[in-house]
């Protein structure tokens, strides 16, 4: 008889400052068979906080922030990678409806940008790719 290895659920850190989709986001992500856990956070400060007490297998974030500090969500990667360094590398995905931003991101320590409005299925390849090549 083979016994399977069963795999740990995965776990998400989603940043929005739109609550609604912080909640759209995290119904997508809690469909998916190989994901958790979603912890969905509308303001930076947040995030960072569960980030030293948590440890995630991907940060899905928006570039735009509505912060009082008018921090951005390029600000939050550069914070993320400046805190953790290689630790989150490649476990990064930004959300941006403004296409100019995608390069930024990209440049800045996110590891894969994607343009809203985007393909449900695309965004769940792109996860699932994520947090399986963070396991190997």
């Amino acid at each position: 008889m083979v016994l399977k290895e069963i795999e740990a659920k995965k776990k998400v850190l989603v940043l929005d400052d739109d609550k609604t989709m912080v909640d759209l986001i995290s119904d997508i992500l809690l469909e998916m068979t190989v994901i958790g856990d979603v912890h969905g956070v509308s303001d930076i400060d947040h995030a960072l906080s569960l980030l030293k007490s948590e440890d995630y297998n991907a940060i899905l974030s928006d570039i735009h922030l509505n912060s009082f500090d008018g921090a951005s969500g390029i600000d939050f990667i550069k914070k993320v990678i400046s805190l953790y360094g290689n630790k989150y590398n490649k476990r990064i995905i930004v959300l941006t409806g403004d296409r100019e931003k995608v390069d930024e991101a990209l440049r800045n320590g996110a590891f894969i940008a994607m343009v809203k409005p985007f393909d449900v299925e695309e965004l769940k390849e792109k996860i699932n790719n994520v947090v399986v090549k963070e396991t190997k």
